[in-house]
């Protein structure tokens, strides 16, 4: 959702902040972006995350998001 807001693929977010906007525990956010990084849909750096694979990471949804313009 943030990147729909965003110009370009990168998101200034860090683990300890999704944590707290998903209201999950910071580990599993860390498994989460880890398992996301391996199937080459995003790159998680120091503070920032890059989208590399907008389609395939809304696949990853399973349907869950949609983006609000409808595209």
């Amino acid at each position: 959702m943030a990147n729909d807001r965003l110009d370009g693929d990168e998101v200034p977010l860090t683990h300890n902040l999704l944590a707290i906007m998903l209201g999950v525990q910071r580990p599993g956010v860390s498994v989460a972006v880890e398992a996301l990084e391996r199937k080459g849909l995003i790159r998680a750096g120091r503070r920032v995350i890059t989208v590399r694979d907008r389609k395939g990471l809304m696949a990853a949804s399973n349907g869950a998001y949609v983006r609000p313009d409808g595209l």
